[in-house]
């Protein structure tokens, strides 16, 4: 607070300050060096590309939700290196309501491919938002078996939200806005996709879930680290039962298995587990008492 009162005595106002010059901030007599740090930091700042994000966002429509914003969903809160700033296109009320996650391979079989809707489907007709990836496969499948229930999906992208990947989803994406659903990124508006962010998106995935279901993959395929973001985060993981045991689509499954995942073939199992761990809360909270 004192640096603050000096800056205000010294230029008139915080914003003053921040547009001086360099000279006239080294030169202020303030002894918590307030003043240097806000040159310093102004030098890292593109304060350009700051407001074209910002006027980009206007004209796209794209809401800016910092880590402070009541907007911002709470439970991200629980996983490691929770984004600062995310950005949403669509409806940002469902990034902060019950759901569920679904997640797995580019390549799913066909009874990967038939699960994951169906467990999308159903589990959306029970209220919850779907949350995924708008990756080829699983993804595609768990987004469109939210939308034949008429229900709400979140798509969290590996890119900027104006510019969803891959580009031939890019109709489900707008299929996902038209039906209350929402685009969700820490990556601004039209940033392409990194090798990197694909692995840093699915600890958003995992965090804004009740739950993650993982259909299928294999030991080291990328559903594997929105998992375990899951698991470290103490998310319930649940992962569907493998149709064969042998194939290399099982892989993952046995892995969550042996590390406390529970085995599902249908959306009941999901919501009797979930019940359960409700009650189990509420008995814990009322001993306390």
């Amino acid at each position: 607070m004192e640096g603050a009162l000096a800056i205000l005595q010294e230029f008139g106002s915080l914003e003053a300050a921040w547009n001086a010059s360099s000279d006239a901030l080294m030169a202020a007599r303030d002894e918590t060096n307030l003043a240097i740090t806000i040159a310093d930091v102004r030098e890292k700042v593109d304060m350009a590309r700051f407001e074209q994000i910002i006027t980009q966002s206007d004209e796209e429509d794209v809401k800016i939700i910092p880590a402070i914003d009541p907007a911002y969903p709470i439970l991200l809160s629980r996983i490691k290196k929770p984004p600062h700033t995310l950005f949403a296109l669509g409806n940002i009320e469902a990034i902060k309501e019950p759901s569920i996650a679904i997640v797995g391979p580019r390549s799913p079989s066909s009874y990967g491919e038939e699960k994951a809707t169906e467990l999308a489907e159903n589990l959306s007709r029970e209220g919850f938002v779907i949350v995924s990836g708008l990756a080829q496969g699983v993804d595609t499948c768990a987004h469109k078996g939210a939308l034949k229930a008429r229900g709400k999906t979140t798509a969290v992208l590996a890119s900027g939200v104006c510019s969803p990947t891959p580009p031939r989803n890019r109709s489900l994406a707008l299929s996902i806005l038209e039906q209350n659903g929402t685009l969700l990124s820490e990556y601004g508006l039209y940033n392409p996709p990194a090798r990197y962010t694909f692995v840093q998106r699915n600890r958003i995935i995992a965090g804004l879930a009740q739950a993650v279901i993982v259909i299928e993959g294999k030991k080291k395929s990328g559903s594997r680290h929105t998992a375990e973001s899951a698991l470290k985060a103490g998310i319930k993981v649940f992962y569907l039962k493998p149709e064969d045991s042998s194939s290399e689509l099982s892989e993952l499954p046995r892995q969550l298995e042996a590390k406390g995942g529970t085995g599902i073939e249908e959306a009941n199992d999901v919501i009797q587990v979930l019940k359960q761990q409700e009650s189990e809360k509420e008995y814990d909270q009322t001993r306390l008492v």
